[in-house]
């Protein structure tokens, strides 16, 4: 789109007549001087439509600072969604151990020696369910 780059009134817009309004376009000196062709422009308009297009602008940016907001709003969700699922899974094999050492305590007796570390004792535990 081009700017406009001077302003030259060549015309007016009034109303005549006292009791029977009539709208006239007064000719201004210099309008038989330019080029055929050339556009004719509202100031008004112009000047609204400037107004226009910076309200869309701040919109815009107002709507981009927005969607970055929700976008990093969502990564953080998928971030806590992600540990909750590792959660879960440690969870499970918790409970896996705990069903599988409650089961053969009710079925016979314990074989096992359930002695040492937490790590170790959920290795022997693993590997004595993975038989």
């Amino acid at each position: 789109m081009s700017e406009i780059n001077e302003v030259i009134s060549v015309a007016v817009v009034n109303e005549e007549g006292e009791h029977f309004k009539e709208t006239v376009v007064e000719h201004l000196p210099g309008i038989d001087s330019l080029p055929a062709g050339t556009e004719l422009v509202d100031r008004a308009h112009v000047t609204r439509m400037q107004a226009e297009i910076e309200r869309l602008r701040r919109d815009a940016k107002n709507d981009l600072i927005a969607y970055k907001a929700v976008i990093e709003k969502q990564d953080e969700i998928r971030a806590e969604r992600d540990q909750l699922k590792a959660e879960v899974e440690a969870l499970r094999k918790d409970a896996e151990r705990y069903r599988w050492l409650r089961d053969l305590a009710t079925s016979q007796d314990i074989r096992y020696p359930l002695m040492g570390k937490p790590d170790e004792i959920d290795a022997t535990v693993d590997a004595a369910r993975s038989k």
